[in-house]
């Protein structure tokens, strides 16, 4: 859809692929402060003993992720200050906003952790 958007847009003489450059980077950025979020939300409803059995270890945890984050964020913010890229962010706080209401009407109510790394 997008391209289709792009090229319709060129062809009156417009340039967009600056913004739809920039609206993707937001939202892989974005993605990956979700996956960090994520993750610490995941670990800290671990209790000790299955933190120890997870196959894969994160030493220094949570350090990782906040380093992430604290390189991320600064990248993300001055976005809306750069040429051609003013709208990248807004409207993508828009659109992950709409997916925010969306994923809240759907699934309203709070569901327990289950599986291998359930609360015992």
């Amino acid at each position: 859809v997008g391209m289709v958007i792009a090229v319709a847009l060129a062809a009156r003489g417009r340039q967009v692929f600056l913004p739809m450059y920039g609206t993707a980077v937001a939202a892989l950025l974005s993605i990956w402060l979700l996956v960090f979020l994520c993750h610490f939300r995941f670990r800290s409803r671990l209790g000790p003993a299955r933190i120890a059995a997870l196959p894969v270890p994160v030493p220094l945890h949570p350090l990782p992720g906040i380093a992430g984050i604290a390189l991320i964020v600064p990248t993300l913010g001055p976005t809306p200050w750069v040429a051609g890229l003013e709208w990248t962010v807004p409207m993508f706080l828009v659109w992950l906003a709409a997916l925010g209401v969306a994923y809240a009407v759907r699934f309203a109510r709070p569901r327990p952790l289950e599986g291998d790394y359930a609360h015992d």
